[in-house]
């Protein structure tokens, strides 16, 4: 078999059923030349390999890599040593992608003739309600580059993600001149990459047809108390800075999306970690530690242009304020009064 679609699956203590249900949902495509690369990144969780090697026994597209654990961005890299097919398509183990989703990827790109395909995506199967399907004008390709950039929602009512992977359809040949990589940063890391292979693109497509469901996933990475979140902002600006720095012609308008950005990993690192019921520490403790990532100099550079995410409500506006003022513990205070008043309201 020549593949023509390899698409890679990076896997890491994914939940048995999440990941059961992904790997069915690969093997259902119709789609004869894809490869499913699924490569283990050091999981812990014994079944893991076992739940694998099932689909590679009955379905010979399927291919297994071992490695040892070295996170999301060398994990794909891997994958793409791999993959022998002509596009490369990503799909996180505990989502699945729609039936003909592959088939339908690839049409689009070919029929298109464009550089990279945006597909659609949505938290449960369900039809389009408004199809689009086009390719992008200069301006509407910088604009969304700004959306990757600043890790916006602005396309999010038509179903398209810009500044992630998945439900998107790339060309090996360009990822491969262009030296393009996933870095080893645990944030940001598929925006990233997207950005720098939007900027070898030549034609970029709008088909955001259904093909991939994003699953909930309590166990993943990005939902778990953690200060991962915490520890990744700041080398998450310093590498987008660079990549704003790098663009004359448009530098100034880039910019603009790096306190939006900010903007969303401070409040990520709130709600993962600073103000999450799981965190345990005192009050004093907690303040000097959201003190030292506040006042980090690359965050604290952009905090001070940022706005209080609308996504998170009326009280992190207060919060917001808090944070500008220096008012470290007033942020934690103000937390438990909130719960408190919840509690007795309910």
């Amino acid at each position: 078999m020549n593949p023509n679609l390899s698409v890679i699956v990076p896997v890491y203590n994914t939940p048995r059923e999440l990941l059961t249900k992904c790997l069915d949902s690969l093997h259902c495509q119709d789609y004869l030349e894809a490869e499913f690369i699924i490569v283990n990144d050091g999981s812990t969780s014994p079944w893991i390999e076992e739940v694998i090697q099932v689909f590679c026994k009955k379905d010979l597209r399927f291919i297994y890599i071992q490695k040892e654990n070295s996170g999301p961005g060398a994990t794909r890299n891997k994958g793409m040593e791999a993959g022998q097919g002509q596009y490369f398509m990503f799909v996180d183990s505990d989502d699945i992608l729609l039936e003909g989703a592959c088939r339908y990827a690839v049409d689009s790109i070919e029929s298109t003739n464009s550089d990279i395909v945006l597909l659609g995506q949505c938290n449960s199967p369900r039809q389009q309600l408004h199809p689009i399907k086009k390719l992008l004008a200069t301006e509407e390709i910088i604009d969304l580059k700004y959306s990757a950039l600043a890790f916006s929602s602005n396309y999010r009512d038509l179903d398209l993600v810009t500044d992630s992977i998945y439900a998107k359809i790339f060309r090996k040949d360009i990822i491969e001149d262009n030296h393009i990589s996933f870095t080893d940063l645990r944030r940001s890391e598929d925006a990233l990459f997207c950005l720098y292979y939007y900027d070898h693109c030549s034609s970029i497509c709008f088909d955001n047809e259904i093909i991939y469901v994003y699953c909930d996933n309590s166990e993943s990475i990005m939902r778990k108390f953690s200060d991962n979140s915490v520890k990744a902002l700041p080398p998450v600006l310093e590498e987008k800075e660079r990549y704003v720095n790098q663009d004359a012609g448009h530098q100034h308008y880039y910019a603009k999306g790096l306190p939006e950005r900010a903007a969303k990993g401070i409040a990520e690192g709130l709600n993962n970690y600073f103000l999450n019921r799981q965190n345990k520490k005192k009050i004093s403790t907690l303040a000097k530690e959201l003190k030292a990532f506040i006042t980090t100099p690359i965050v604290n550079k952009y905090f001070r242009d940022s706005h209080s995410p609308d996504t998170n409500g009326r009280k992190f506006e207060l919060y917001w304020v808090f944070l500008r003022l220096g008012l470290y513990r007033s942020v934690f205070v103000s937390e438990r009064i909130f719960r408190l008043f919840k509690t007795k309201m309910s």
